[in-house]
C-alpha cells in the first residue's frame, strides 16, 4: 500500500483530488491527462495502486466469521482449551498428518484401532487419566509404525493431490462437526466448567452465556481461572449473555492459540497458529485504486462509485470511534478540536443517541464500523436491508 487514506473526501470543490483521500493522486488516476505521483505514468498507463485505512480499533473479517464462530463455539472462554478430550484432539492431528504422508488406510485404521482400544478400557475400572495415557501410547506407537513403514517403502507415494484433500476435507468436517462441537459435553474436559453457549448476529456482535451452572460453585473457582477467564463469573454476570468486543475474542483466541498451536496448525495448514489471528481480524483494510472506482458523469455532474461511498463510511465510522475513544481516556483537548466537520446530522443521530453512556456510545461506533467493512466485502451482510451498496463479493460475481 502506497497510501494511508485518512480523509473521507475524494475532491475539492475545484474537483481536484483531496490529500490522503480515497482519490488521491498517489494511487493512480482514474483521468487519462492526469499523472500518477507514485509511478509517473499516466491513467492510461498506470496500473493503480492500493491505499490502506488504518482502523481505530480491530474488526471481525466477514469471509471468515463463520469459521472462527465454529472455533468459538468449541472451545472454553475460561481455560482457553477445546471443551473436547485431549486424546481425541491427538488422534485428530496425527489422521491429518498420516493423510498428508499419503497414508489414507492408515489413518482410517487408527480410526478404528482406537474404538477398539477405547472399548477395552472403558470396560474395566481404570481412572481416567490412565485411560488417557494408555490411548495416547497405543496411537504413538500406531503413528510411529506408519511413519517408518512407509520410509522405507520408497514407492508407497502416489501423490495423488485430489484424494488427499478430499480425504482430509472429509475428515476435518467430520471432526469438527462430530467432535470438537459435540453439545454431549456439558462441561469443559479440562478445567471441568459449565459449557457456554455463543450467539451471533450480522457478522457484527458475538454474546456469550454459561449453561447448566447449577451444580456448579463459582465462589470457590481456581482465582487463576478468574483472572485469564474471558468471560466475568460474578453472579450478576452469569445470569445474562455477556457481550463480547472483538478485543475480546482476539484475546481468547491469542490464548487458545498458545495452548493449541499444534492443533490450529493442523487444521489450517499453516506452520504458525499465529498467523490465523490476522485472518479472523482486520486491522486495517485495503483501498482498491482510484481507477477501479470510476467516477460517472451525467451532463455536467460527477457521481461517485458505489465503492467509494462504502470506503467514506468507513473513514467516518473509523474518525467517530477515535473521537470516542479520546472521550473516554478524558482527552478533552483531542475532543474538542473534532467538530464532525463533513458530518451529516442523521450521521451523528445514529451513531450517539440521546442518553447513551460513552461506553454505549462506543460499541454504537465499533459496531457501525464492524457493519461499514461487513458492507465492504458483501452488501447482504448490512444491518440496513434498504441500504443500496455493492459489495467487493458482489462485483466478482
Amino acid at each position: 500500500c502506497v497510501k494511508k487514506i485518512t480523509n473521507f473526501s475524494t475532491l475539492d470543490d475545484v474537483g481536484i483530488p483531496v490529500p490522503n483521500g480515497l482519490s488521491d493522486p498517489a494511487m493512480g488516476s482514474f483521468d487519462a491527462d492526469e499523472i500518477c505521483t507514485t509511478c509517473s505514468l499516466n491513467g492510461y498507463e498506470c496500473p493503480g495502486h492500493f491505499g490502506m485505512i488504518d482502523l481505530a480499533l480491530p474488526v471481525y473479517n466477514p469471509m471468515f466469521f463463520a469459521a472462527l464462530v465454529s472455533l468459538l463455539k468449541g472451545s472454553c472462554f475460561i481455560c482457553h482449551r477445546p471443551y473436547a478430550k485431549s486424546v481425541l484432539i491427538q488422534k485428530f492431528i496425527m489422521q491429518i498428518k498420516l493423510i498428508d504422508s499419503d497414508l489414507i488406510s492408515a489413518s482410517r485404521e487408527l480410526d478404528s484401532n482406537y474404538s477398539k482400544w477405547n472399548s477395552m478400557v472403558s470396560g474395566q475400572r481404570i481412572p481416567p487419566s490412565e485411560q488417557k495415557q494408555f490411548l495416547k501410547l497405543k496411537m504413538d506407537k500406531f503413528y510411529a509404525r506408519q511413519i517408518r513403514n512407509a520410509f522405507k517403502d520408497k514407492n508407497s507415494g502416489t501423490n495423488i493431490t485430489r484424494v488427499l484433500s478430499d480425504e482430509r476435507q472429509n475428515l476435518i468436517k467430520h471432526f469438527i462437526r462430530s467432535v470438537y462441537l459435540d453439545s454431549t459435553n456439558k462441561t469443559c474436559t479440562h478445567c471441568e466448567m459449565p459449557r457456554a453457549s455463543l450467539k451471533h448476529e450480522f457478522c457484527a456482535m458475538i454474546c456469550v452465556k454459561i449453561i447448566n451452572k447449577k451444580n456448579v460453585n463459582f465462589q470457590n473457582i481456581d482465582p487463576q481461572l478468574t483472572q485469564n477467564a474471558t468471560i466475568k463469573l460474578d453472579s450478576e454476570s452469569l445470569n445474562s449473555p455477556q457481550h463480547l468486543t472483538a478485543i475480546d475474542v482476539m484475546d481468547h483466541f491469542k490464548k487458545f492459540s498458545n495452548n493449541e498451536n499444534e492443533f490450529l496448525s493442523t487444521l489450517y495448514g499453516h506452520s504458525d497458529s499465529k498467523l490465523l489471528l490476522h485472518m479472523f481480524f482486520l486491522e486495517s483494510v485495503c483501498v482498491i485504486p482510484p481507477k477501479f472506482r470510476p467516477v460517472s458523469f451525467m451532463g455536467d455532474s460527477k457521481f461517485e462509485n458505489a465503492t467509494t461511498g462504502t470506503y467514506k463510511k468507513i473513514i467516518m465510522n473509523k474518525i467517530l470511534l477515535e473521537n470516542t475513544l479520546s472521550e473516554l481516556n478524558n482527552d478533552s483537548t483531542s475532543a474538542s478540536t473534532f467538530k464532525y466537520k463533513g458530518f451529516r446530522k442523521r450521521d451523528l443521530q445514529g451513531a450517539f443517541s440521546q442518553g447513551s453512556s460513552k461506553y454505549e456510545r462506543l460499541q454504537s461506533v465499533w459496531s457501525g464500523l464492524q457493519t461499514s467493512v461487513n458492507v465492504l466485502f458483501d452488501s447482504k451482510l448490512s444491518r440496513n436491508t434498504k441500504e443500496d451498496s455493492i459489495g467487493l463479493r458482489q462485483l466478482l460475481e
